[in-house]
């Protein structure tokens, strides 16, 4: 069986963070990912940043993403 490290969506978008919406499509396509379960954490890309109470188990923005490559 597969190990998922984690589920995640993209959403590179100048005008709104990543919001309920996204989430949800995120928890449904998650749903359909072999070897991912309830606990499979769930993570945001986007860049500018994700919409308060979320229940994402990470966020990450653009400065996130190139803090990883600068080392």
């Amino acid at each position: 069986m597969w190990r998922v490290h984690l589920v995640g969506s993209i959403k590179w978008l100048d005008n709104r963070p990543f919001d309920r919406h996204d989430y949800d499509e995120l928890t449904h396509a998650a749903a359909v990912v072999p070897g991912a379960g309830d606990d499979t954490p769930r993570v945001a890309v986007s860049r500018v940043g994700a919409a308060p109470g979320l229940p994402l188990d990470r966020a990450w923005r653009p400065d996130d993403l190139l803090a990883v490559w600068a080392g």
